[in-house]
């Protein structure tokens, strides 16, 4: 369950509403099984779509945390999933670093799914000393 579901019961909801919905099951009928409103229903399912089309094409993206996904995605653009072997380069990183709500713990989380999913990862600390000449980042660059 690598950051993809808030608890247990999500994972559970989801996968039930994925595998209903081919069976032919409209999503009244799916929200009446699950107990859930019907837009609730549909949400749910878009986007397990969503997201399994995006595993299956960059399965990479399945071990980072949502925040950081929609920040590549908007920083880097949707391609960025395809070659993750590039997260590890400091040009790579300084452009993620200066978008708006990526600090060091999402670059942190970046290194380790980098490490857990097989890729070279990267030293937060020795890309920041190549980016600003030592490892004291300037004042309101750091979070």
């Amino acid at each position: 369950m690598r950051n993809r579901y808030k608890s247990e019961t999500h994972m559970h909801q989801a996968e039930s509403i994925f595998k209903l919905k081919p069976e032919g099951k409209k999503f009244q009928e799916i929200a009446q099984i699950m107990g859930m409103t019907s837009s609730n229903v549909q949400q749910t399912y878009y986007r397990e779509c969503r997201l399994r089309e995006l595993f299956f094409y960059s399965p990479f993206a399945e071990y980072l945390p949502t925040r950081l996904k929609n920040a590549i995605r908007r920083c880097l653009g949707e391609a960025a999933f395809a070659d993750p072997e590039k997260f590890n380069k400091p040009e790579i990183i300084s452009t993620l670093r200066i978008f708006p709500g990526v600090g060091d713990k999402s670059l942190h989380l970046l290194a380790e799914a980098l490490t857990e999913a097989g890729y070279e990862s990267f030293d937060l600390e020795k890309v920041k000393e190549g980016m600003f000449g030592n490892k004291n980042l300037p004042q309101g660059l750091s979070q």
